[in-house]
């Protein structure tokens, strides 16, 4: 740091003297030519052989070319400096940072202004460039007379190299505090509009210890920054080796992700759903298997997909794929049940398809599954699409994550699917119970069917059959198959039993109610 000071400032010593001494040569080749004008006709008429006269015009012509000289260097410094200096904050670009870790620098701290694209969507480049500016002195402001460098990494972040000497717990702290004390100001800016706003900051930080070059400080650093923009406000975070590595195998595998869409790389295997009404079989839904090697189950796949910005064009082949081999079996009398994520329903890439027939002839129920809140709007993208199908609507996984009964009434669907962490178990908890009979007295003043999902064993499936259940699906009621299988007949004697309970139960009540008389059981 202190060499490069010193650098500087010797920098600086040398193009102010080389700029006085190319004004005194200006100064002097403009003397020299009014002396030569005053002789004009001496020069002319006679050869000059005077030595003062002939050492006058070579000083002369060696000033004028020693000053130009020094101008086309100093010309040469300002458009060195402009290339690798910001305009707009006079910070150094990022090909000014050092290949290597600097000696002495103990870490590298990547900021990154989260809402920067959107501020230059709503107010334009003029406007929020000084922001930056603000942003940048408040940092040196801060930082005070602290070892460290700033540089502008692009137009949305910084990076700072920073000497100092605490360890990374107390060094989050302290960047942690810098971040929320930048996000809580308000900035004024001259503008037509008298603009006025704030940046919410986001921070990684990384040891130099982790490595001596300083593409993989960056690599971490940044890849810390962007762990700290997915928490709500400023943030900082340090760097997690592990998590970087879980990260860069998904990386890795992204050309495996590409190969699944590119060639719909899935099997689709189905599981029946039940009515625990008549015993019947009410529908199957759709579940897809990657075909791929190097995706052990859909999980990864899915959440690889995510990772990598490319969830909804999977999802659309998941869903084509499951189309395709539902229609294969001719089943045109039961339901097909298929998995939309709200981003996915948002985008409307589905419009195409429906408009192209791919999604005739068949009943569909579309779940929206838990990865998103869902809001209004989705419903009506939904009901605007999918209204000439004539699909049901249900919401999946409530009573986890953001299902819950917001959603439920946001949404208003023709099913909830209560999910299997509330299902599995729930005969001997009464936790469980009670959270469940809320969910159906809620569910059925809407007008919702309850559907339990992950029914894994007669017991389970017979107290839910008396607190109340609509819809079933699970291991019990039968596994995901390449095949329609039809309903086990164990599971329609057991409805058909308990429908008849419960018809001998309302028929002695009513016998009760206008008799007075006991029950005979």
């Amino acid at each position: 740091m202190e060499k490069n000071v010193v650098r500087t400032l010797t920098s600086k010593v040398v193009m102010v003297s080389a700029g006085v001494i190319a004004v005194a040569s200006f100064i002097l080749g403009i003397a020299g030519l009014l002396s030569i004008a005053q002789k004009a006709n001496e020069i002319f008429d006679q050869p000059v052989t005077h030595p003062f006269e002939l050492s006058s015009i070579a000083l002369l012509v060696a000033s004028i070319i020693f000053g130009l000289l020094i101008l086309l260097e100093r010309s040469k410094r300002r458009e060195l400096y402009r290339l690798t200096h910001d305009n707009t904050t006079n910070l150094p670009w990022r090909s000014q940072i050092p290949e290597e870790a600097p000696k002495g620098s103990t870490v590298y701290l990547y900021i990154v202004l989260k809402e920067y694209t959107q501020y230059i969507e709503r107010f334009g480049l003029s406007v929020v460039d000084p922001y930056v500016k603000a942003i940048s002195l408040q940092i040196q402001n801060i930082m005070g007379k602290s070892h460290y460098e700033l540089y502008r990494y692009s137009d949305s972040d910084l990076l700072i190299i920073y000497y100092g000497t605490e360890n990374l717990s107390t060094l989050c702290e302290k960047a942690q505090s810098v971040v929320s004390n930048i996000s809580e100001k308000t900035y004024e800016i001259y503008s037509p509009d008298d603009v006025q706003g704030s940046f919410i900051l986001s921070v990684g930080i990384c040891p130099t210890s982790y490595s001596s070059s300083s593409d993989t400080l960056l690599t971490y650093s940044k890849f810390a920054a962007l762990e700290a923009a997915k928490i709500e406000g400023p943030a900082a975070v340090n760097f997690d080796l592990s998590k970087f590595l879980k990260h860069k195998e998904i990386i890795d595998r992204r050309h495996h992700l590409q190969e699944v869409i590119e060639n719909a790389q899935i099997a689709t295997v189905f599981q029946p759903i039940i009515s625990c009404k008549t015993g019947e079989l009410y529908g199957y839904e759709a579940l897809s298997r990657p075909t791929n090697p190097a995706f052990a189950n859909v999980g990864e796949l899915l959440d690889d997909a995510e990772v990598l910005g490319l969830y909804s064009k999977l999802e659309l082949v998941l869903t084509l794929s499951a189309i395709t081999a539902f229609r294969d079996f001719g089943a045109t009398n039961t339901r097909l049940f298929i998995n939309m994520a709200p981003e996915t329903i948002r985008r409307r890439i589905y419009d195409d398809p429906i408009k192209q027939g791919y999604f005739d002839n068949i009943k569909f129920v579309i779940e929206i599954i838990e990865r998103g809140e869902v809001f209004a709007d989705i419903i009506t993208i939904l009901n605007k699409s999918i209204a000439k199908l004539n699909a049901m609507i249900a919401l999946d996984d409530f009573g986890t994550g953001y299902s819950n009964h917001l959603a439920l009434l946001n949404s208003k669907p023709d099913i909830v699917k209560v999910s299997r962490e509330l299902i599995q178990g729930i005969n001997l908890d009464m936790d469980k119970q009670r959270t469940y009979e809320n969910i159906v007295t809620f569910a059925r003043s809407l007008g919702t069917s309850v559907l339990a999902e992950g029914v894994e064993n007669k017991e389970e499936f017979e107290y839910l059959l008396r607190l109340g259940m609509d819809l079933a699906q699970g291991y019990y009621i039968g596994r995901p198959t390449a095949s329609l299988m039809p309903v086990p007949e164990e599971i329609t004697l057991l409805v058909a039993q308990y429908q008849d309970f419960t018809e001998k139960l309302l028929s002695q009540q009513q016998m009760i109610l206008y008799s007075g008389r006991n029950p005979v059981y």
